[in-house]
């Protein structure tokens, strides 16, 4: 074990000799930010298999009536590793008619990497047919309200 140890020594020092050498640095500052792809809301429903349940679940959770009449707020966060399914699940939702029916507004948003709160508010005014302009974020704030004002709204943010 002993002779293991010293030719792993060796190994290392000519590792460290050859960053030198090559002048390397193992203290990394960037970070590399991987774009994140654009989604959309449509998905053949032939095409999704054995996800009746989870689906039928999560409409039952998005149209269920409010207990108390108050026009609350409800996240239903769909969450999973990369590859199972969550983005098709949530279309699948999306497109069904009960939710259609049950929602006066439907808005399908892919998040950027980069969180901007106003550009966000823009594509969601732009989403329900109103012109997003140059206009502040108050502007934009108090448009969004009177556009979403009384009515039942579902808003998807993939990716976030």
């Amino acid at each position: 074990m002993a002779n293991k140890m010293k030719e792993l020594g060796k190994r290392l020092d000519g590792i460290n000799e050859e960053k030198t050498k090559f002048n390397l640095s193992s203290n990394v500052q960037e970070k590399t930010i991987v774009p994140r792809r654009e989604t959309h809301s449509f998905v053949p429903a032939l095409n999704v298999i054995g996800r009746n349940k989870e689906k039928d679940r999560i409409i039952e959770l998005l149209i269920r009536p409010n207990d108390d009449g108050a026009g609350k707020i409800a996240v239903i966060p769909i969450i999973g590793t990369g590859g199972v399914g969550r983005t098709a699940l949530t279309k699948l939702v999306y497109l069904d008619d009960r939710v259609n029916k049950h929602f006066d507004h439907k808005v399908w948003l892919s998040m950027p990497v980069e969180f901007e709160v106003k550009k966000i508010t823009r594509d969601i005014l732009e989403s329900l047919g109103q012109k997003g302009n140059n206009d502040g974020f108050e502007m934009l704030q108090e448009r969004l309200r009177n556009v979403l004002k009384n009515k039942r709204c579902l808003f998807v943010m993939d990716d976030v």
